[in-house]
């Protein structure tokens, strides 16, 4: 059963009255007409599996824009997967479901005029690593792979998440109406006296870039400060960058990808001029960097520099979507995976293809160490040992082992130490912990009586 799932749609012009009936149905009937002999399945997703390193998206990207520049278009007409799924651009199946959370929306997304906080958390709710997921529709979209990461690692994923107000958008977006604007302000300031008390090992925060404010670099080095102190470090917070924003334009309106490729006939078609392109062109792909983008280019610049000033970490997606060269290309479809849910929206089909090069970017607080046990004892010494747990994507530099009561502690980066000088036949307690250059695990305890 396909479910559908609520999302923030991208708010773009209506369509004039001078865009002709006629070419309206070219642009939204054809999809249809396309499709009704090339799909014999209701379901929507791509065959493919997961990317495991970046250079093989850029050779299937690479092989995109050969294949382009060569013969004048790429077709995806006989692909009725690809052709599935530009139908059901819109639709997501699976959808998640939260387990629980303080006023938890079902869909974990507060709508664009409630000033309520939606706290949900969707997996792991006793683990010892609290991931936080924070921002709009533009973290939203990457849910399904957070939960499918935080059920492989173990972590506790909970979600902050409001249309239209992203986390950098800190007095929402000047485009939306006023009791928008407010509302959002309300939401911010509620989610920023919640998260220290979440206890969050890391917080990651992704915004839509449109509608940031004039002075994007100012509004990102305030969130990241917010934050850092919220954290006490600036490196418990992670900035993932926004995905490309794919508009096109027929007759001077904007349309989707999904109606762009409708109108080709599911192809993409090669425009030499693409990087200065004006209004009336259909091609069905995005250079890098354009004219047509300058201003959100130059808003990602902005944002970019702002989160290598505040020394937090950054998840840079864009080599996911498109070769980030000066004349490089972004593909509506990469293999056979169709890539955009709308203008400004990835599909979770090809976002979920990006689960282990997003779980690789992301860097926490190890795991606590497992399987603590005494190795050997004495009436005046204990010798502790332990396994390893995920280290959080980042090198454990070392161990310590506190002894209560008393306080003595052994430190090493091997798997085992000795602490020396207790009371024979005295009861004690061993707390453990593992440390990377993010922070220290949660503690791992043990009791233990020493020998008479």
């Amino acid at each position: 059963m396909m479910a559908s799932m609520q999302y923030e749609t991208a708010r773009f012009p209506t369509p004039p009255s001078r865009l002709s009936m006629r070419r309206r149905c070219l642009i939204y009937g054809v999809l249809g007409a396309v499709f009704l002999g090339l799909v014999a399945t209701t379901s929507s997703r791509a065959a493919s599996t997961n990317y495991v390193s970046l250079a093989s998206i850029q050779k299937d990207i690479t092989s995109f824009t050969k294949t382009l520049k060569a013969t004048g278009s790429v077709s995806y007409a006989l692909n009725s997967s690809v052709a599935d799924q530009v139908l059901h651009a819109t639709t997501e199946s699976n959808t998640p479901k939260p387990l629980a959370g303080e006023k938890c929306f079902s869909n974990g997304f507060v709508p664009i005029m409630n000033p309520d906080m939606s706290e949900c958390v969707w997996t792991n709710p006793t683990s010892d690593v609290t991931i936080l997921l924070f921002g709009d529709s533009h973290a939203q979209q990457w849910l399904r792979v957070f939960i499918d990461i935080a059920n492989l690692r173990g972590f506790r994923l909970v979600t902050l998440m409001h249309t239209a107000c992203g986390a950098a958008q800190l007095t929402s977006r000047p485009s939306v109406q006023a009791a928008a604007r407010e509302a959002c302000t309300t939401w911010h300031d509620k989610v920023f006296e919640e998260i220290p008390q979440l206890h969050p090992s890391v917080v990651i925060f992704a915004s839509s870039i449109q509608d940031l404010p004039s002075n994007a670099y100012a509004a990102e080095v305030e969130l990241n400060g917010i934050l850092t102190r919220a954290l006490g470090s600036a490196s418990r917070v992670i900035s993932l960058h926004d995905t490309p924003n794919q508009q096109f334009k027929i007759g001077g309106n904007p349309i989707t990808p999904a109606a762009c490729l409708a109108h080709n006939q599911l192809k993409t078609i090669y425009n030499p001029k693409a990087f200065t392109k004006k209004v009336g062109t259909y091609d069905c792909y995005r250079p890098f960097r354009s004219t047509l983008y300058a201003v959100n280019d130059a808003t990602r610049d902005q944002v970019a520099q702002a989160d290598v000033d505040s020394g937090v970490q950054v998840i840079e997606p864009m080599p996911w979507f498109c070769n980030v060269s000066s004349t490089g290309l972004c593909p509506p479809v990469i293999l056979d995976t169709f890539i955009y849910r709308d203008w400004a929206h990835m599909r979770s089909e090809y976002l979920e293809r990006l689960t282990m090069l997003l779980d690789a970017s992301i860097k926490t607080i190890p795991k606590s160490p497992v399987s603590l046990r005494i190795a050997t004892r004495t009436s005046t010494t204990a010798t502790f040992a332990w396994n390893k747990s995920f280290d959080g994507h980042a090198p454990i530099s070392g161990y310590v082992a506190t002894v209560s009561p008393g306080g003595k502690t052994c430190s090493t980066v091997l798997l085992g130490c000795t602490v020396e000088g207790l009371t024979p036949g005295g009861s004690y307690s061993v707390s453990l912990r593992a440390t990377n250059a993010i922070g220290p695990s949660a503690n791992k305890i043990l009791t233990f009586k020493t020998l008479r």
